[in-house]
């Protein structure tokens, strides 16, 4: 099978590297630059359909996945405990009727340490 330049052998085991495709500047520019922006559902869309896939895809799935979500809403939950979350001064939410009501443009938030 020709793949990208490359031979690959019928039989062959095949591994990606999901470190390394989450750094690929072709998916991500500037991909060691912090850029929350860069999940925007725009930037997401444009990008290939498994140019991410931290919990990888299909049967091989990591059975995990549940767990790690339900674990970063505990997180999330606890640091909410000891900050305050305020919407940034003007800026509009806008709203996108899904299974649930949400913000139609994200949520720009400042945060100070609750009392």
């Amino acid at each position: 099978l020709p793949a990208g330049g490359y031979f690959i052998p019928a039989g062959c085991t095949a591994l990606l590297s999901q470190y390394v495709i989450h750094h690929d500047p072709r998916w991500y520019p500037d991909p060691w630059r912090f850029d929350p922006d860069r999940w925007e559902p725009e930037a997401v869309a444009a990008r290939p359909k498994h140019s991410f896939f931290p919990f990888g895809a299909g049967p091989r799935m990591c059975i995990g996945e549940d767990f790690a979500w339900m674990e970063g809403m505990l997180v999330l939950a606890t640091i909410a405990r000891h900050w305050r979350f305020n919407l940034v001064p003007g800026y509009s939410i806008g709203l996108s009727p899904r299974i649930t009501l949400r913000p139609k443009y994200g949520m720009r938030m400042t945060l100070e340490r609750s009392g």
